[in-house]
This record gives structure tokens, sequence and C-alpha cells, in this order.
């Protein structure tokens, strides 16, 4: 394997899996800490729900990257299997394409909209909202990667006549 594709492959772990895996832990432990201090000292704590809420972001939309990656999302198939090998690698590359293309065509304007959250920040905290919600558009840039990651995929087994 050579270094370009270690690298590639362990940035795509740390969005996909590491830094997924933090933020489960941080809101899973503002979250104990919340009920402890609620329940346990009748003093409860204002802070660990807004952490809670961003971790919760960056866990569910980074994590998602992780499914897609695998082919683990959720897929309801009783139709696409009824047509021929042939006609289901053109429409998973139709669809992927629709995918990428449609995301690509958000990014700009995404990235401005998260730029322009930089403005307004959390209620306790005060964390910037570009901060909580660029993970999203860290989400676009993945999923165009393994929708194109996909096309190319399918146009290689459409040629091999292979199955998907």
């Amino acid at each position: 394997m050579t270094k370009l594709r270690r690298l590639g492959k362990f940035l795509l772990d740390l969005f996909e899996i590491y830094i997924p895996a933090v933020t489960f832990v941080i809101m899973f432990l503002a979250f104990i800490l919340q009920i402890v201090t609620r329940y346990f000292f009748n003093n409860p704590l204002s802070w660990p729900y807004e952490v809670s809420v961003i971790a919760f972001v960056w866990t569910v939309v980074l994590g998602a990257c992780y499914a897609r990656r695998r082919k683990e999302m959720v897929e309801f198939a009783v139709v696409f299997d009824m047509f021929p090998k042939k006609v289901r690698y053109m429409l998973n590359i139709f669809g992927n394409v629709i995918v990428a293309v449609g995301l690509a065509a958000a990014l700009y304007p995404v990235y401005d909209y998260i730029q322009f959250l930089k403005i307004e920040k959390s209620t306790i905290l005060r964390v910037p909202f570009n901060i909580a919600f660029f993970p999203f558009f860290i989400m676009m840039l993945l999923m165009i990667g393994h929708s194109l990651r996909d096309i190319a995929d399918s146009l290689c087994q459409l040629r091999k006549g292979e199955q998907i």
C-alpha cells in the first residue's frame, strides 16, 4: 500500500470512525453528567445539553458516511433486485450520478451558509454555529467521493459482467 493510499485511508477513518467515536463518548459523558447533577445533586447544569446536541450532530452526520462506505444503509431493493444485472448496474450508476451531482451543486451554497453561521453562537457555551454544523460540509464531500467510487465500481463490473 502506497503512502498516499495509507494517508487517504487514515483520513477517511479519522472522519468516519474516530471523530464520530470521540464525539459519541463526549455526548454520552455529558448526558450522564447531566443526569447525575440533576437527580443526585438536585443542581442541573445547562451546558451538557448543548455539548450533547453538538456532539450528536457530529456523530450522526460523520457516522452516516461510514455506513455509506460500508454499504450498510437502508435499502429498498425489492424492485431493484427484479431487474437483470445490466439494468441494475445502470440504475446504480444513474442513482450515484444524481447524488454526486446534487451534492456537488450544493457544496458552495452550503459552505457559504455554514460560514455565515459564524455570527450566531450557541446560547450557553457561545460556540459558533459554523463549528457545530461544519461536519455537514465534510459529509457532503465524503458522500460525493463514495458516490464516485461506486460509479467507478459499477462501470468496472458492467464491463466485466459481474454482479454488484
